[in-house]
């Protein structure tokens, strides 16, 4: 089932690798509260769950939620300076 489910989302284009940082968006006067987030995960199905939740988010008028990243393995201090960067 797992796999049936993985081969789908891959055929509708999600993808799991890293695609690198994302230019960071400049939305002057709104007034909405922006949040980074670098996820990071130990095995692709970890992160397909949490990328799910976040394009699930349906509340952008009280809080906009940014993935600047994501990737697997551990937290390297290239992903500390990337979020850094975007802080």
């Amino acid at each position: 089932v797992y796999k049936e489910q993985l081969a789908e989302r891959r055929a509708a284009g999600r993808r799991f690798k890293s695609r690198g940082p994302r230019q960071k968006e400049i939305q002057e006067g709104d007034g909405i509260p922006r949040v980074n987030v670098l996820i990071k995960s130990d095995v692709v199905g970890s992160a397909e769950a949490i990328l799910d939740v976040f394009d699930s988010y349906g509340d952008e008028k009280r809080c906009h939620l940014d993935v600047i990243h994501y990737g697997i393995g551990q937290v390297t201090e290239n992903d500390i300076e990337l979020a850094q960067a975007f802080d």
